[in-house]
């Protein structure tokens, strides 16, 4: 048992898949990495039997959905999936990312391991304060989710607010990238 890191991204790449490659790679190097959780492989350095892709999407068949709604679904999918593979494998170390781990975080706590939430932003209670001024400044309103009440629980704002903070409560580390996040986390008691 070692470090699981899940993601909602390639291996390699650009952006996120780029952060997720390097995360991986680092417990790769060190001998820890037992297995990445994540939607493809872009990159040869890591084997790929330390990459666990997701290739059936129960989540394509809600494509018809808005996309605040369909990724939400792509990224509960996920959470799942690493959340069996931890409950079949276990885990030492378990990293995921905000939105996107609520299941994998609780099932790695139950048997003991460490966890870590990587947080590419501002807390919630933040980044929806700048955002609803930023908006209000320039007259331009902040869409809300007008769906049903399934539709809300799956909306990617619901999962910021109040998915993300239970994240964090769950999490040993949470991993922001700025001084500004870091300040951001203080400010709301974290």
């Amino acid at each position: 048992m070692g470090i699981v890191v899940s993601c909602f991204a390639k291996v390699g790449g650009t952006g996120i898949s780029s952060v997720l490659f390097h995360t991986a790679r680092a417990a790769y190097r060190t001998g820890t990495l037992d297995a990445v959780v994540c939607y493809g492989n872009r990159q040869s350095e890591i084997p790929a039997d330390k990459i666990r892709p997701i290739r059936f999407q129960p989540a394509r068949i809600a494509s018809f959905l808005k996309a605040r709604y369909y990724y939400t679904l792509k990224r509960m999918a996920l959470d799942r999936r690493a959340a069996a593979y931890i409950r079949r494998n276990g885990c030492e170390i378990f990293h995921g990312w905000t939105t996107e781990c609520l299941r994998s975080l609780e099932e790695a706590k139950r048997i003991g391991a460490k966890t870590i939430v990587e947080r590419p932003a501002p807390h919630p209670a933040t980044a929806w304060r700048l955002l609803s001024e930023e908006y209000e400044r320039w007259g331009v309103p902040l869409l809300r989710d007008d769906g049903s009440r399934w539709l809300k629980r799956i909306d990617w704002a619901h999962r910021d607010v109040v998915i993300a903070p239970m994240e964090f409560s769950l999490a040993d580390l949470v991993v922001v990238q700025s001084d500004f996040g870091v300040q951001s986390f203080i400010e709301q008691g974290f």
